[in-house]
């Protein structure tokens, strides 16, 4: 989303395009309660050409903001009143992050970003290495997670149990208060399956959509 409100009430950043002078994408942060808002903080992407707004998350208690454009996805960290970037995140195995939706868990110590572009082949977790040829826009989404000394790095991959190209997998997702539980959806899949479960190797209805939860 291009718009991101904490679970609390108080935190809310807004992602605005490049301007019409050169001016390059950015994100405001405005802090407020039940009457008043204020600017807190602006973060420019000056090192990166956007046509379009980057993608925003922002942890449940405020503290950790996801800011995804060109090919990375930057997390900063609130200390008192501004944000400052301790990570810059994307996918493995080849899949650039590609502006696909981003989520955290309640306390921002996990990540989850969408790479529904991605040309991973395999299927499953750590699916392994790319396969233009016959994996592209098959999706995938990328964890990370926040570890010892404050340190962030990967915690996994994962892909559709039955991934074909163009399925974009990854194209929406959630993520549970505890960061322990995964919604991902898959506009493209075309299984004929209803309900829950069901005959996922089918290809039979296409754009039928679906989604998988870990």
């Amino acid at each position: 989303s291009q718009v991101a409100l904490g679970a609390n009430g108080y935190t809310l950043a807004v992602a605005t395009g490049p301007g019409q002078l050169g001016e390059r994408a950015k994100a405001y942060v405005y802090q407020g309660g039940q009457f008043n808002w204020d600017l807190r903080q602006t973060i420019p992407m000056d090192d990166v050409v956007l046509s379009f707004a980057p993608r925003l998350a922002l942890s449940g208690d405020g503290s950790r903001l996801a800011m995804g454009g060109g090919s990375v996805v930057r997390i900063y960290v609130s200390s008192g009143w501004e944000y400052t970037q301790v990570a810059s995140a994307g996918g493995e195995y080849g899949s650039l992050y590609n502006g696909g939706p981003l989520a955290f868990s309640y306390d921002g110590l996990r990540l989850a970003i969408g790479l529904p572009l991605s040309k991973a082949s395999g299927a499953g977790i750590w699916p392994g290495p790319a396969d233009p040829t016959t994996s592209d826009g098959a999706g995938a989404v990328a964890i990370w997670g926040e570890g010892t000394l404050h340190i962030w790095g990967p915690l996994g991959m994962i892909k559709a149990p039955n991934p074909d190209a163009g399925d974009n997998f990854g194209t929406a997702l959630g993520m549970s208060y505890d960061g322990k539980t995964i919604l991902v959806g898959a506009p493209n899949e075309a299984s004929t399956a209803t309900g829950v479960g069901g005959g996922q190797a089918s290809n039979g209805q296409s754009l039928a959509g679906a989604a998988y939860l870990y």
